[in-house]
């Protein structure tokens, strides 16, 4: 009779999606200050003829810096990028942890029973579990 195995501990795969999570806060922490760049007094092209005062902006509004020049910050759109990357990672990260539950909770394996809460049964086979998504 063959006997499927899990040949590293339990607490040995939860730390591995623990250690993914970890780099991703890491990754946003290293994010923000990238692109927390205050565009506010540059005006939409050549900059401003109003006496602003946008190191006080900065500072009321919780940007780390100051857009220096216009032409560049105004229309710049790379923080769009950087968060759709990071939550990308972050996604495909927790995707992987919810397959390896899934997969552990299934009968071949048995390592894991989900809870009511989280998954359906079946028309056609009662017994089973499907998981779900909760939102």
């Amino acid at each position: 009779m063959d006997e499927r195995a899990q040949p590293v501990r339990w607490s040995h795969l939860l730390l591995s999606h623990a250690h993914a999570f970890y780099a991703d806060l890491a990754r946003l922490s290293q994010l923000i200050p990238r692109i927390s760049t205050l565009p506010l007094g540059c005006a939409a092209l050549a900059g401003n003829p109003y006496s602003i005062d946008r190191e006080f902006l900065q500072k009321e509004l919780g940007f780390t810096s100051l857009g220096e020049n216009s032409m560049h910050i105004v229309p710049d759109r790379d923080f769009v990028i950087e968060f759709l990357q990071w939550s990308s990672l972050m996604m495909i990260h927790m995707s992987k942890m919810a397959e390896d539950f899934i997969i552990y909770s299934t009968a071949e394996f048995g390592f894991i029973q989900l809870s009511d809460a989280y998954s359906t049964g079946s028309s056609i086979m009662p017994q089973k579990k499907n998981p779900v998504s909760v939102g």
